[in-house]
């Protein structure tokens, strides 16, 4: 991921800065945070992009806390923006990196500053409260060493993220402890705060990932950027891009920096203007890029990981996500970048959520849309707007919806007719089996009703595995399957071909005896 950003372009404020008026939850969450960090020195706060970590920060940096206060966050790019917005809150601040240095009671630096040569250490006997922004990265020993370092010295740590902790995902609660604050996706949208997604899930019969396995959260990259920059990958891309595309701003992630120029190479053979941003090129050929997207005169522009943290473009009606991922955490960042709400003063005035979800439906951005593109063999580990909508729904039932509404624009009421159709016909389906697991077992029990075996009543008993008594297949395609269920031939080949496990010698006779068994039926 790129480790840099110019965040003085392109960070529209859809309202007046000067004027700090926070929101309701804005205010719930400072309370509950305060609250939670009275009895213990770690808590999480999980507010969706596009809600306002900053004016949480900002209520949070205000209170006592009986001593400094510091802002860590995880890109030099993002410490002068943070100190920006921080102030324009009433929030006084200094910044800590690089030549700066700062003596105030507030501190913005990020972690690379910090724990240069141990810089860190001259703010141990003076911070008492730390809030980490974007806290689902950085989990390098040293930076988790540095923030247990505060905490020995008394500091109160806080980690604030649009991306929670998930099923697969980085455990965030081990390292910050329980979450004191939730305001997720579907709650802002509920309440008018951020603007509601369709989703698009388009099949690209040119990928296949059905080889990729996730490590470490995440595919690996540079196997990832060879099949992504094939020619079939980016001209599938360009053609998802060119049958969507309708003029409305637009942000394509890409997988590395030459998938998002072959990406924007074949986006301009299509006729499409296209603006691009990556690590490799100046500042002054970013800024280019970036004013070219901001005043209109282009509608698409494509980025690898640049437009990921701290990017405010309300404007964006469209993503197009051809950066294949199973984190979760990047995934709910790139998709955080369409959320918000069109510029202006479409919410301000609004008092009640009924009068700011009008105001929403009338504007020039009623929904957004997201396009998210996965492979021909289905890979189910591939993230889409259907786990930010839905976190909590198993991967038997997801894997379901996402064949459902492959090919398909879908809306939020549409997509929970689905899941509830979907849900009623996998428990029926799990009713089937179960009976139907019960009628075999019936009928086991009828034949050893029947049936008995002979044994020396002074020979030894028989051992057995624990939990298991060898009634299953140990290793193979039939691992963990009944004996009784597995062909006889392969109960025959696994006795010819294979070794006899040395740790459970009574393995190999329970495979002659279902043998045997058979003979005798």
């Amino acid at each position: 991921m790129d480790d840099w950003l110019f965040p003085e372009i392109g960070n529209d404020v859809s309202v007046d800065e000067s004027i700090f008026d926070p929101r309701p939850y804005q205010v719930e969450a400072d309370e509950a945070i305060w609250n939670c960090l009275q009895g213990s020195d770690k808590c999480g706060a999980y507010l969706a992009t596009g809600t306002g970590k900053t004016e949480i920060a900002a209520l949070l940096l205000q209170r006592d806390w009986g001593g400094g206060s510091l802002l860590i966050t995880p890109r030099r790019g993002l410490v002068s923006q943070s100190a920006d917005r921080l102030r324009k809150r009433g929030v006084p601040c200094g910044v800590e990196m690089a030549e700066s240095r700062s003596d105030d009671k507030v501190t913005v630096a990020c972690y690379a500053s910090l724990m240069s040569k141990e810089r860190y250490k001259r703010f141990l006997k003076i911070v008492k409260f730390i809030i980490v922004d974007e806290s689902h990265m950085n989990f390098s020993p040293a930076a988790l060493d540095m923030l247990a370092e505060f905490r020995s010295w008394g500091a109160k740590v806080c980690g604030m993220t649009a991306s929670p902790p998930t099923k697969k995902g980085v455990d965030l609660t081990h390292h910050y402890g329980k979450p004191a604050f939730i305001y997720d996706y579907q709650k802002a949208c509920s309440e008018g705060y951020l603007v509601n997604c369709k989703m698009h899930l388009c099949v690209l019969d040119g990928l296949d990932l059905s080889k990729f396995k996730a490590s470490f959260g995440d595919f690996d990259q540079e196997k990832l950027n060879r099949l992504m920059k094939k020619r079939a990958s980016v001209a599938g891309v360009g053609a998802m891009v060119e049958k969507y595309y309708d003029g409305k701003p637009s942000v394509v992630f890409c997988s590395s920096i030459e998938h998002a120029e072959l990406v924007a190479s074949d986006l301009r053979s299509r006729k499409i203007d296209t603006s691009i941003v990556h690590s490799n090129m100046d500042q002054q050929e970013v800024h280019m890029h970036m004013d070219d997207f901001m005043s209109g005169k282009s509608d698409v522009i494509v980025n690898v990981g640049i437009l990921t943290l701290g990017w405010d473009a309300p404007h964006v009606q469209k993503l197009f996500i051809a950066r294949c991922t199973a984190s979760s955490q990047l995934y709910c960042q790139q998709f955080g970048r369409g959320t918000r709400i069109y510029p202006g003063d479409t919410i301000a005035k609004c008092n009640t959520a009924e009068q700011r979800l009008a105001a929403i439906a009338a504007s020039p951005k009623p929904v957004f849309e997201v396009y998210d593109i996965t492979d021909s063999s289905r890979h189910n580990d591939l993230k889409s707007a259907l786990d930010v909508l839905y976190p909590t729904i198993d991967d038997q039932l997801m894997d379901r919806v996402r064949r459902k509404v492959e090919g398909k624009t879908v809306s939020k009421p549409q997509m929970d007719d689905i899941i509830k159709q979907e849900r009623a016909a996998l428990a029926q389906e799990q009713r089937a089996l179960e009976e139907m697991e019960l009628r075999k077992r019936e009928n086991i029990r009828v034949e050893a009703n029947i049936r008995a075996f002979e044994r020396d009543h002074l020979a030894d008993a028989e051992t057995t595995e624990h939990g298991k008594g060898y009634t299953v297949m140990m290793w193979g395609k039939y691992k963990r399957t009944p004996l009784f269920k597995v062909p006889t031939g392969y109960l025959k080949w696994t006795l010819q071909n294979c070794k006899a496990p040395g740790k459970h010698p009574n393995y190999f006779p329970a495979l002659r005896k279902e043998l045997d068994r058979r003979k005798n039926m």
